[in-house]
């Protein structure tokens, strides 16, 4: 606090100063030297109007002093209001707690269930980043009414938005995020950061109720032998009641003391059954919890992975140019990785929705005996599995002993497969199958592909396949069954890629005019039983429609 100086006032100086102008105005005036400014006569003169006029502005400037001096002193105890918010504030925020602090700051309360999931969802799969999530808070219809305004976000906001221009958009985001690159690889290794400081945190409260169930475990055996101390006394007392009473007593008693001493190891054993329940329902749901952590950071760290992958190859590109102009390759080489944008967002969503490794082998074993009865599976005619996905197929394939190579666009998924040791290749299926010789594959598979393909790509795959398959070679395509109006209706459309359903007589009229014979319709997967109706005709015909098989495979012939 700076403390402003004021001079203090010395009356008797201005005094002094005042009777030497009196002195000077009267010998201007020829005036008596003996004339005092306190006599009666003076008063009325031009000179008493003056030191009165002095006399009140020192009054009124004494008075302001005091003001100015109390306002001073006070001002320190007025807080401080903060008219803006800056982007940067909100940015240190991550994943839900962002999400929840934006509408807070913005729309002065909590965010609904549908904003809420929609942007989290857009945030993790990096549709939108946390500019645009706050521009499109701050200027929408709600946030407008706010009296909320938040410095350098107009401008940002601007730019992020001019990114989804078609080509311009992407070259001004290219040329934005070379500019921004030291920027970028900070955020990235500050959520990775964050993301191990969770991790770090979810171990040591694993490790702590470990602690404690340990304790408890411990707790309980100490309980156990003081109970067993316990009964040895009351054995031993029932010991000595005994020897007095079998003089007196007769051999039905001793029947009535042991059915007691039965019944309580019963209550006992009860006891214990119910303890060790607890104790397995509460390791449960810790395991359950933790199962969930490591999903989502196995999750952050694909999309890291991703996102390192890509931004490699874009620096490649931009050194490929220098110093010359960048060529019309390198621009489609720089879109193609608009593909590869929801790579790891598609490996979790898999994770999720289409269930377990175990669980996909499990289900696939039903195609083992078509490939045995082609005698394929072997290096001069082996199976080729387009859209390989995880790898769960050629797993299976290559612990049975076959030969079989996988292809797909997903480089997530593609690196999880040569994690495992599976012979995979990164292609387009289209372009893959034209590369390779006619007559040379024993089968070729795919497994929910084709509804992903626009018909004039799946008229291409099937002429591919039959013109690359030897002969007896077999074709097999799985995919969702459209008969279950569940799934036409409902569950095919969890997946966003998907295009269309393939009713099965239209895939069986596809193969046929492509060339294939003995077409078989394998219908596959039906609900659960619990959930079917019974009792009548119009139950069962409910059924067929709505608890019907889920999926089918169609599998084709090349003779």
């Amino acid at each position: 606090m700076v403390k402003k100086n004021i001079p203090e006032i010395n009356i008797d100086e201005i005094m002094h100063k005042i009777r030497e102008e009196i002195a000077k105005r009267k010998k201007h005036e020829n005036r008596a030297p003996e004339d005092n400014i306190d006599s009666p006569d003076i008063r009325e003169t031009t000179t008493w109007r003056i030191i009165k006029k002095i006399q009140y502005k020192l009054q009124k400037y004494a008075f302001y002093s005091f003001i100015y001096n109390v306002a001073f002193h006070f001002k320190q105890f007025i807080p401080k209001y903060k008219k803006h918010l800056v982007a940067g504030d909100l940015h240190k925020y991550h994943d839900e707690e962002f999400i929840r602090n934006s509408y807070r700051k913005i729309l002065k309360r909590g965010p609904d269930a549908h904003g809420f999931n929609d942007y989290l969802m857009k945030l993790r799969s990096g549709t939108m980043n946390k500019t645009e999530i706050l521009g499109r808070l701050r200027y929408s219809k709600e946030g407008r009414k706010k009296p909320v305004k938040i410095k350098d976000l107009f401008l940002k906001f601007l730019a992020n938005t001019s990114f989804r221009i078609p080509v311009i958009g992407y070259v001004l985001k290219l040329l934005i995020s070379i500019i921004r690159f030291p920027q970028i690889i900070r955020d990235i290794q500050g959520y990775e950061a964050f993301t191990n400081a969770r991790f770090t945190e979810n171990t040591n409260l694993f490790k702590s109720v470990n602690g404690q169930l340990a304790q408890k475990a411990d707790l309980q055996g100490v309980n156990e032998q003081l109970a067993q101390k316990a009964d040895l006394q009351q054995l031993a007392q029932k010991a000595d009641l005994q020897s007095v009473n079998e003089q007196l007593a007769q051999k039905a008693d001793l029947q009535g003391v042991n059915e007691q001493l039965a019944q309580k190891a019963d209550l006992q054993s009860v006891n214990e059954q119910l303890a060790q329940k607890a104790d397995l329902q509460i390791i449960e749901e810790i395991k359950s919890h933790l199962n969930n952590v490591f999903v989502q950071v196995k999750d952050h760290k694909f999309h890291i992975l991703d996102q390192n992958q890509r931004l490699t190859l874009l620096f490649e590109e931009i050194r490929k140019r220098l110093p010359k102009p960048i060529s019309t390759k390198q621009i489609k080489n720089l879109l193609s990785e608009e593909n590869h944008l929801f790579d790891a967002m598609y490996v979790a969503f898999e994770d999720q929705f289409r269930g377990t490794r175990e669980d996909i082998k499990k289900r696939a074993e039903v195609y083992l005996p078509y490939i045995k009865k082609m005698n394929g599976g072997v290096v001069d005619s082996p199976v080729l599995d387009v859209g390989c996905g995880r790898g769960e197929w050629l797993e299976l394939l290559k612990e049975n002993g076959y030969a079989a190579k996988g292809i797909d666009s997903n480089r997530v998924m593609i690196q999880q497969c040569k994690d495992i040791e599976l012979d995979v290749i990164a292609s387009d299926v289209i372009e893959y199958l034209r590369n390779q010789k006619s007559n040379s594959l024993g089968a070729i598979t795919g497994f929910h592909i084709i509804e992903h393909l626009t018909l004039s790509t799946l008229m291409k795959l099937l002429a591919e396949s039959l013109r690359t398959l030897k002969i007896n070679g077999f074709v097999i395509f799985e995919t969702p069954n459209p008969a279950n109006l569940m799934v036409s209706a409902c569950n095919f459309y969890t997946d966003p890629t998907h295009r269309s359903p393939l009713p099965s007589s239209l895939m069986k009229f596809l193969f046929e005019f492509h060339g294939f014979s003995s077409v078989e319709i394998l219908n596959l997967h039906p609900c659960d039983e619990k959930l079917k109706l019974s009792g009548s005709d119009l139950a069962e015909r409910f059924n067929t429609y709505f608890y019907g098989q889920q999926d089918y495979a169609i599998i084709g012939r090349k003779e």
